[in-house]
């Protein structure tokens, strides 16, 4: 499972910075995200060559986690560096089709679960439990979908991250990988079930998030 380029876009860094504050031109920015395109699809190919079967994913957008929308308040400027993140992810479809891996749409899953920059949701229902989409854990909110530096995934955003990762090996590869359920997800992240399934009613089906091109190799 190939995730990476998120780095490329990490808040504070030069990219972010200036496409944020609106100082790159759209041509500075489209040669930076082909830059990173390029850089990808280098290591897709090494991965490839070395015998290896891959499952791409998207780049996510930065802007909806805690520790961002409170310190880059601007939502408008946010969406600034969203819109290239999503032309870059553009272009990962195309490579994709060329080199024939499946690709999860985890930009698109980010945008389900957390709305646009502009509009951010607050909770997530799952397994009929609010998940507070804005709160970090410091060690026993585990219902707070962030840790405690308020940027990377807690135990039940992972947990659906997990399922779309499975769900691309079962519907490109054949596997047949056992998702996890929503009692499950819950129970590995100490949260008891609500007694009824609700994510899907805001997500869809993990299918949604897998695009699957011809003549997937045989693994």
């Amino acid at each position: 499972v190939l995730i990476i380029g998120g780095n490329d876009y990490y808040p504070g860094g030069s990219a972010y910075t200036n496409i944020y504050l609106g100082t790159w031109t759209q041509s500075q920015i489209t040669n930076y995200g082909n830059t990173v395109l390029t850089n990808i699809e280098k290591a897709v190919v090494t991965v490839q060559t070395a015998g290896v079967a891959v499952v791409l994913g998207t780049v996510v957008d930065p802007g909806a986690t805690p520790v961002v929308a409170a310190v880059l308040t601007n939502s408008t400027y946010r969406d600034r560096v969203a819109a290239a993140i999503s032309s870059v992810n553009t272009g990962l479809k195309g490579l994709a089709d060329k080199h024939h891996v499946p690709l999860m749409d985890l930009y698109a899953l980010e945008k389900a679960v957390f709305g646009p920059n502009t509009n951010l949701y607050s909770t997530l229902t799952l397994g009929n439990v609010a998940i507070n989409l804005q709160g970090n854990d410091g060690g026993s909110a585990h219902t707070n979908a962030f840790v405690s530096d308020g940027y990377h995934p807690n135990t039940v955003l992972q947990g659906i991250f997990a399922n779309v990762a499975m769900q691309a090996w079962n519907s490109a590869y054949g596997a047949t990988l056992n998702l996890f359920s929503e009692r499950e997800i819950l129970s590995v992240a100490l949260i008891p079930y609500g007694g009824s399934d609700t994510l899907q009613a805001r997500i869809g089906a993990y299918t949604n998030y897998v695009y699957v091109p011809t003549n997937i190799p045989p693994t």
